[in-house]
């Protein structure tokens, strides 16, 4: 998930795109931290060859009202129709590797950044359906992955929200 949903809020009728979520900010596509708002992810402008998880706005909003309305930064490196073998980890995690993996380019993302990750969102799993083996395996493979995630981030109990 990219985070094109909704332009316009089907409820206010309010432009989403000009709206802005005062205390929630964005390590957007160009690698800058911005006010966030919607689209997230504007891969176009990215530096990278492989650009930048990400459920938005709408979850950044719900977790500062139950946090008394503490700051949320987003690092956004969602891609689109990918498998989660597109992002598996390299065998080494190196500049070479921030330009020419998925996996890569996010932790590259979350190094840039600095500062505690709090938890990840994982929006994937529809391109795993295609064959059969992949679907079956899922399962394994993602706790696999996010394994090695919170070993790469050393924290063995990140949070890490995911749906599909």
């Amino acid at each position: 998930m990219r985070g094109h949903g909704y332009q316009i809020d089907p409820y206010t009728n309010c432009t989403l795109i000009e709206q802005g979520q005062l205390g929630t900010h964005l390590y957007d596509s160009k690698e800058e931290w911005t006010r966030a708002k919607e689209p997230l992810h504007q891969l176009y402008l990215s530096p990278r060859t492989y650009r930048g998880a990400s459920l938005g706005l709408s979850f950044a909003k719900e977790y500062r009202e139950k946090l008394s309305n503490v700051p949320v930064g987003l690092v956004a490196s969602a891609h689109g129709g990918t498998s989660l073998n597109d992002w598996k980890r390299p065998d080494t995690l190196d500049e070479d590797s921030e330009d020419k993996t998925l996996y890569g380019a996010m932790m590259a993302r979350i190094k840039a950044v600095g500062g505690r990750i709090a938890g990840i969102l994982w929006y994937q799993g529809e391109s795993d359906t295609t064959v059969a083996e992949d679907a079956l395996t899922y399962r394994d493979r993602f706790r696999l992955w996010m394994d090695t995630l919170r070993q790469d981030l050393r924290d063995p109990t990140l949070p890490i929200a995911f749906v599909q």
